[in-house]
């Protein structure tokens, strides 16, 4: 791994280590989008719907040391989602970038 690929590691919250396979995967795209193709398993939360009171009615959700992983389009979304529920008290929240950076990251396939 580079330095690039380390640094945005890094920034993204991107563990060193492989990832615990009960992570939570999420989707903050639209449903538009998330019914295009998206990640095997993800759960779909569009990050404008990302509140205390939303997630807090997601049984995935009421364990927040479990890994969460966020992804959207371009990596800007679930950025401001991974911040979002880190401010809520989520511990392991991870900026997964792409539903394809993802997918790969957690060795998924995407469905459409």
């Amino acid at each position: 791994m580079n330095v690039f690929d380390q640094l945005k590691a890094q920034m993204r919250g991107t563990p060193s280590g492989e990832l615990p396979a009960d992570a939570l995967v999420i989707d903050v795209r639209s449903p538009a989008e998330f019914g295009m193709g998206h990640v095997e398993d993800a759960l779909n939360l569009p990050v404008e719907a990302i509140s205390a009171q939303t997630v807090a009615t997601i049984d995935a959700l009421h364990d927040k040391n479990r890994t969460v992983i966020v992804y959207c389009a371009s990596g800007m979304r679930s950025a401001y989602a991974r911040t979002a529920l880190m401010q809520m008290g989520y511990a392991n929240v991870v900026n997964g970038g792409t539903a394809y950076e993802t997918a790969e990251l957690i060795k998924k396939s995407l469905v459409r």
